[in-house]
C-alpha cells in the first residue's frame, strides 16, 4: 500500500530474508532500492547514488535498484 504523501520519498529496502520476486514486490510497494544482507559499504553507496539521482540513470528509473543493477551500472560507467 503506497501512502500518497510519501510518493516522492526514496526508500531502499534492506533484507536478510530474500526470495525470488521480492525486488518486484518492493517496487510495487514504493521502494526505489532493494539490497540483501550482508551489504558492502560500496554497494549501499552506489545504490543510494543511483536512487538519489547522483549518478546518471538510463532505465534504472523504471526498475528497483538492486546490488546487481547497481554493480552493472558502475561497471558501465
Amino acid at each position: 500500500m503506497k501512502i500518497p504523501y510519501t510518493k516522492d520519498l526514496k526508500l531502499i529496502l534492506l533484507t536478510s530474508a530474500a526470495q525470488a520476486g521480492d525486488a518486484a514486490k518492493a517496487r510495487e510497494q514504493g521502494f526505489s532500492g532493494y539490497l540483501t544482507k550482508p551489504i558492502r559499504r560500496g554497494e549501499l553507496l552506489n545504490c543510494m547514488a543511483i536512487v538519489l539521482g547522483l549518478k546518471p540513470d538510463t532505465e534504472e528509473s523504471q526498475q528497483v535498484i538492486t546490488k546487481y543493477t547497481a554493480l552493472l551500472k558502475q561497471r558501465l560507467s
